[in-house]
């Protein structure tokens, strides 16, 4: 049980660094069952640029 433990503490510390810049998607952490939680969006086109529409969970 460490192990996993250390794993997921080490897989979240990784997200926790991941610049914004080069996130493909806006990850948050891994949880203790091991599902990534990160932010649902929706993205539609206004006035010709595409922006981000948050989404309730």
């Amino acid at each position: 049980m460490d192990d996993r433990k250390a794993i997921m503490d080490a897989l979240n510390e990784g997200i926790e660094n991941i610049p914004e810049e080069k996130s493909v998607l806006p990850l948050h952490e891994i949880d203790d069952e091991g599902s990534i939680q990160w932010k649902f969006e929706a993205g539609a086109v206004e006035d010709g640029e595409v922006i981000s529409i948050p989404l309730d969970e």
